[in-house]
């Protein structure tokens, strides 16, 4: 049985529609675990390749784990690219280490008060 259209929409919602070994923007999901030996038709085994990247990587059993690796990876670069939440996060923290104009007055103030003028003999 095929992956079902949604988990195939899932896949690619969380890959931007890109290949997780390439970058290209279409993508077929592959099998990492072939149906022929028993592979599920679950989001587990389910990775977004372009048709190039599938033809070069997903015939060769011995890049399973190496595509899962990526596509992992890529998941997570897709995750905290996008995620509009984190982003926001990202821009408040470095909010918060922005001086104000008045923080700059009072330290001007404060060095100012510090620095002993010298008088000319």
């Amino acid at each position: 049985m095929p992956f079902s259209e949604s988990l195939k929409l899932e896949v690619k919602k969380k890959s931007n529609w890109q290949c997780c070994i390439c970058e290209a923007h279409y993508v077929e999901i592959h099998h990492i675990i072939p149906q022929e030996e028993g592979g599920p038709d679950t989001k587990e085994n389910a990775a977004p390749l372009c048709p190039n990247c599938h033809d070069i990587y997903g015939p060769n059993s011995q890049k399973r784990k190496f595509i899962k690796e990526k596509r992992n990876d890529w998941y997570a670069k897709c995750e905290n690219k996008y995620n509009i939440n984190s982003l926001v996060e990202t821009l408040n923290k470095r909010l918060e280490k922005v001086v104000t104009i008045e923080e700059l007055k009072g330290f001007e103030k404060k060095l100012l008060s510090k620095i002993k003028v010298e008088q000319p003999q």
